[in-house]
This record gives C-alpha cells, structure tokens and sequence, in this order.
C-alpha cells in the first residue's frame, strides 16, 4: 500500500517507509521460509492470517518494483507453509 500511495503521492516518503518495512520483513524471514514474529501474542504459534499478509506483501512488492529478493522471499514462505502438515 505504500508503494502504491508513493505512486500516486511521489515524494512524501511513502516509498521510503516501505523499503524499511520490507528490509524489516525480510530480515524475519528463516532460511526455512518461515517468518518469525507472525503473531499477535504468542511467539511459537503463528497466525496463517499474518503469515498470509506478509507473502502478500512480498508479492505485491515485487509487482510493483520488480525485485526478485522479494518474489524469491515468498515463494519461500509459501514452500515452508505447503511443509506443515
């Protein structure tokens, strides 16, 4: 969304905002593909839903910028949740 708003509002720091959330993102993420800190309260039990907001948000970043790192960052989340069973 920020990306999308630095698009439409250049210059006002939306795009600066959002590569420090992602460079954040992505220092979350595991070699496994799992994302660490996917919770609200609990640590040890991650909710699909945050999990799902931040492969969404590497998805939605690489559409809009085009940086493999993050495609590659969730493609990787999205093998570690096809692993659990």
């Amino acid at each position: 969304a920020l990306l999308e708003a630095d698009a439409l509002l250049p210059g006002r720091g939306f795009a600066e905002a959002a590569h420090r959330a992602l460079a954040w993102a992505l220092t979350q993420q595991r070699r496994n593909g799992w994302m660490a800190n996917c919770c609200t309260d609990d640590p040890v039990r991650p909710l699909s839903v945050t999990i799902g907001h931040a492969v969404r948000g590497f998805l939605e970043c690489h559409r809009l910028g085009g940086a493999l790192r993050h495609l590659d960052a969730a493609a990787m989340a999205g093998w570690a949740l096809v692993a659990v069973r």
